[in-house]
């Protein structure tokens, strides 16, 4: 899948992400918080995309976010680990 399609597969989800005042997205689909990259995500070639988000334990967690349930749930992620 390229990055512009699945770009526009999660443009909502993305239009979220945005609201966060505490998110500075330095590229499409790359946002950061404070000076660490805290959010990207990955187009894989069988169409599934997936969200990495930080968690408190410093690495990367992947959420499959290919569907609006996907996409609900890591939205409750990412909200939560902004409320640390």
């Amino acid at each position: 899948m390229r990055r512009k399609a699945g770009l526009e597969r999660i443009a909502g989800l993305l239009d979220a992400l945005r609201a966060f005042g505490e998110l500075r997205e330095g590229r499409p689909g790359n946002f950061q918080l404070g000076s660490k990259p805290f959010l990207h995500f990955h187009y894989h070639p069988d169409g599934t995309i997936t969200g990495d988000v930080r968690l408190s334990g410093g690495g990367f967690t992947a959420f499959d976010v290919s569907d609006e349930d996907g996409q609900q749930e890591f939205l409750a992620v990412v909200e939560s680990r902004l409320g640390e």
